[in-house]
């Protein structure tokens, strides 16, 4: 995106925050809270390799000023008065080969919190200021090292609840959703030049014809649906299969829950009705995430506090991805079982028989057309079933090359294929070259707005506050 080199382009916060970006130096402690083995402190600005410079010794004598670019130098970090701070190793990632496109210096620490926020301490004493929350990744951004698609799939890597969803952000912040945007972004530009060019000189070039626009448009309206297509599973490997436990009271819910968690996280008793509101965790089964919710057993309680728990659970199970219909198999249907198949047929769904461990008293004739799983909660016999059959239901696949995984993607480049129809549409309406090229344009802003050139500032705020200080 050569725009992006400019750190002035439209849609960049604001020119006092470019201003402060290309002026301060930054350090964070970039590694997580806690102990362990080791820690890294980053700086990041123009003043990075000074700073660290005067604060690190290295055993080999080579000063950081001098040293190379990308290698490591052991030594030892001292603190502004000359107090030994602790022994690390330091490199130097000189401009612009580096995260931020900055120089930037990264301290190799011994890992307890009490000797990062030592030498942090110490750094910004020396001259830096304290990161604000993805200021790294926010430089990166104006030096045109990521663009917002990249910057969104660093986000989904950091915080990954799956293999599947590891895949597929180390894939968009690669760049491969980003290049199937700029190949069709260049596409219209290159269009639309040619459309200009017929409007400024008629007599050197010819207007396109109607078999032009079509061929152009129509192939980028396909490249654009087929990526809207594909949307929602991006969403799920990136969210989670939102998967909702629903059934009558003291069937087994919670326990099953349980088992599949692999820890006690839900409430269980031999009372009926204990879950009376969501209970939400998240687990992985063969590298693909699920968000299981608990909820309240369907039943006609007359308590207000369990009625609003059953109008809960019916809401979620309107809202989910994959419904468990837990039934008790050593115990005939009751009425409110019927209920919860009624639920299930609203949304994909798997019905497990639970207590496989007792005597089956129930009929199972009622389930002949739908996915049944018999287990035990309490023994996880059968638990494997459940689990594959969760992963056959939720269609997820391995993840392709590239997919959109966020409402906002989604939403941008829906309003690119809108702009492209208008266009589409103009052409059939014999509509001028010029009124054409309106429609062309707000196409490419759409556009922008995925990649971050004309993105609205309070949105690209809004993805950089959600990372962790020091990424």
């Amino acid at each position: 995106m050569n725009n992006k080199k400019d750190p002035a382009f439209r849609g960049l916060f604001t020119s006092r925050d470019v201003r402060t970006m290309l002026t301060d130096t930054i350090a964070a402690i970039a590694t997580g809270f806690g102990v362990a083995a080791v820690g890294v402190v980053r700086l990041s600005g123009p003043e990075a390799v000074d700073i660290a410079d005067r604060l690190f010794h290295s055993r080999s004598g080579i000063r950081l000023k001098e040293a190379e670019s990308h290698r490591m130098l052991y030594g030892t970090i001292v603190d502004p008065g000359g107090g030994i701070l602790d022994q690390a190793l330091a490199v130097v990632m000189r401009a612009p080969r580096s995260y931020t496109g900055e120089d930037v210096v990264e301290f190799h620490c011994h890992g307890s919190p009490v000797v990062l926020r030592a030498v942090l301490t110490a750094l910004i004493s020396s001259g830096a200021r304290s990161a604000d929350p993805g200021e790294f990744t926010k430089r990166a951004f104006v030096n045109g090292k990521l663009d917002l698609v990249q910057v969104e799939g660093v986000s989904d890597l950091l915080y990954a609840r799956s293999e599947r969803a590891r895949q597929l952000a180390v894939r968009q912040v690669e760049g491969a959703l980003s290049q199937r945007i700029e190949t069709m972004r260049q596409t219209l530009i290159a269009f639309l030049a040619h459309v200009h060019a017929s409007i400024d000189y008629p007599d050197e070039v010819p207007e396109p014809t109607s078999q032009h626009w079509s061929e152009c448009l129509q192939g980028i309206l396909q490249q654009i649906d087929q990526l809207l297509a594909e949307a929602q599973l991006g969403i799920r490997v990136r969210d989670g299969i939102d998967t909702v436990l629903v059934g009558r009271a003291n069937v087994g819910k919670s326990s099953l829950m349980n088992a599949l968690l692999r820890t006690p996280r839900a409430i269980v008793t031999p009372v009926a009705g204990t879950t009376r509101d969501v209970i939400e965790e998240s687990c992985e089964i063969a590298g693909v995430a699920f968000r299981l919710s608990d909820t309240a057993g369907i039943s006609n309680s007359s308590d207000p506090v369990e009625r609003e728990g059953i109008r809960r659970t019916r809401r979620r199970a309107a809202e989910a991805d994959l419904l468990l219909g837990v039934f008790d198999a050593s115990e005939p249907l009751r009425d409110e079982d019927l209920e919860v198949l009624r639920l299930l047929d609203q949304q994909k769904s798997i019905v497990v028989l639970n207590k496989s461990d007792l005597p089956r008293r129930i009929d199972t004739e009622i389930f002949d057309d739908r996915r049944v799983v018999s287990v035990s909660a309490i023994t996880c016999v059968g638990l494997d079933a459940l689990e594959k059959a969760m992963v056959e239901a939720a269609e997820v696949g391995e993840p392709k090359e590239s997919l959109l995984t966020r409402p906002r993607q989604v939403g941008a480049l829906r309003a690119t294929a809108q702009a492209v129809r208008d266009v589409i549409l103009g052409v059939e309406q014999g509509l001028t070259a010029d009124c054409l090229a309106v429609d062309l344009e707000e196409a490419l802003w759409h556009l922008g707005e995925l990649t971050g050139e004309t993105t609205p500032d309070e949105i690209i705020n809004e993805i950089f506050s959600r990372f962790c200080v020091g990424k």
